[in-house]
């Protein structure tokens, strides 16, 4: 859904007003959701998802009514009304926002063991306050590399490392298949295989018991060599 939608929808359900400029918030948000979100899911969504793209929820001396701000505004005392469209910087309409629900016991551990891999600059993630439910924000390829991480550490009963390889040479596109097959062809003794996806357009994060990942990483270092 588009995040204007996800606005209104979040104000409906809270019943607030909201004063801002929809040009100012362009962009999608994937839920990927398998319940119904409570209202209050639901708001702490849309201030996760505007704080991710640099706006803040603020009160107003209105009851019932709330005002997003860039967070530069925010941060003031006097807020003035929106007026206009926003400045070219502030338009993150590229940037590929998902939330998904974790079923686990911690889910705030994985999303803690998934942010130690990427750099906070890439990708945001955050659990919802007082929910289950994941907010990531970044690029694409980052995202998808997070919550498949996320996923994949929630699932596994073994205790597992993951680690991210920064490729120099070659593209994940180009070392995806080769690693793959490696490691279906060498399963540990225990029948399990390494997760291996995509985080960005020159690394690969690797998720499996310690000697599946060093495994990993020679394969790797046989197949990210300069060209000749």
């Amino acid at each position: 859904m588009s995040i204007v939608e996800l606005i209104e929808l979040g104000a409906a359900e809270r019943g607030v007003s909201i004063e801002y400029d929809p040009s100012a918030v362009q962009g999608n948000i994937a839920l990927r959701l398998e319940r119904p979100v409570t209202p209050d899911e639901l708001w702490a969504l849309v201030r996760a998802t505007l704080e991710g793209r640099g706006y803040s929820i603020v009160e107003s001396e209105v009851d019932e009514l709330v005002r997003i701000r860039s967070a530069a505004q925010a941060r003031g005392e006097v807020v003035p009304a929106i007026g206009g469209a926003a400045e070219p910087g502030d338009r993150l309409a590229s940037i590929s926002a998902v939330v998904i629900e974790i079923r686990s016991p911690d889910p705030a551990a994985l999303v803690q063991a998934a942010s130690s891999v990427f750099p906070p600059t890439a990708l945001r993630l955050e659990l919802l306050p007082g929910t289950s439910f994941v907010y990531a924000v970044g690029a694409t390829s980052r995202v998808e590399g997070a919550l498949a991480l996320i996923e994949e550490l929630g699932s596994r009963q073994t205790p597992t490392r993951f680690e991210i390889f920064e490729l120099e040479h070659a593209s994940p596109e180009d070392v995806l298949p080769v690693l793959q097959a490696a490691v279906s062809a060498s399963r540990s003794e225990t029948g399990s295989v390494p997760t291996i996806v995509s985080a960005g357009p020159h690394a690969l994060v690797v998720t499996g018991d310690e000697p599946q990942v060093e495994s990993v990483r020679r394969t790797i270092a046989q197949i990210d060599a300069p060209p000749p």
